[in-house]
């Protein structure tokens, strides 16, 4: 079975992705709340405090008097600590908006397929400007087990048996002789998003490919 990317699948895989993670709720929630506060403190301390009195010093400041001179430095150290902290939180939307576009940008010439019990993913290696260079990952079906990554939005295959998942990385592959599965390297994990046609989940299922559980939770039993 061969997949083809759905350019408009992968265009809005991530779209709204923090509704399917709790902390990406929390990011934008504490982000937006912080943007929020930061506006208001900075209207505050423009309308209360004294500059001119905040920055004085007494040797250059006729009838100067510590404790209100005290009090308007006080409230200046006090609002810009607030409007720093406000700004370093609200800096938080960076990766809620930065992983939107994550799909998009992090591989490129996608191709999947599924063949003789074998998951063969290519795709360009994002490093590489000239997008020459090539990363396969082929898995071994038998010898590994899928699960949904529902925060991440991917598609995760992990190998259960030593050399069932293996990768290599063609320099060029239009010079380069094709490596055989026993020559690549052994990995551990694959990931992917799976905006391609057909869906590559129902088809694991369909073929009875063994789904099993991540491997963080194998590890605890």
């Amino acid at each position: 079975m061969t997949f083809v990317v759905n350019a408009e699948k992968k265009r809005n895989w991530n779209k709204m992705w923090w509704r399917d993670w709790p902390q990406g709720r929390v990011l934008l929630v504490l982000s937006v709340a912080s943007m929020i506060v930061f506006v208001a403190a900075l209207a505050h301390m423009l309308l209360t405090v004294d500059f001119s009195l905040a920055l004085s010093d007494r040797w250059s400041t006729p009838d100067y008097d510590p404790a209100v001179a005290g009090d308007a430095q006080g409230s200046l150290i006090l609002h810009a600590a607030v409007l720093a902290l406000t700004l370093v939180l609200s800096c938080l939307i960076v990766p809620v908006v930065r992983y939107r576009r994550h799909a998009q940008d992090s591989t490129s010439a996608e191709s999947l397929e599924v063949a003789d019990g074998v998951l063969t993913y290519s795709f360009h290696d994002p490093r590489d400007s000239k997008r020459r260079s090539l990363w396969q990952v082929c898995a071994r079906l038998d010898g590994c087990v899928w699960w949904w990554d529902a925060k991440r939005r991917e598609l995760v295959v992990d190998a259960r048996e030593q050399g069932a998942l293996r990768e290599w990385r063609y320099g060029d592959p239009s010079r380069e002789a094709i490596v055989p599965f026993e020559r690549m390297e052994p990995t551990d994990t694959l990931r992917m998003c799976p905006f391609f046609d057909p869906d590559p989940i129902e088809y694991l299922r369909q073929i009875g490919a063994p789904e099993g559980k991540p491997r963080s939770a194998r590890w605890e039993m």
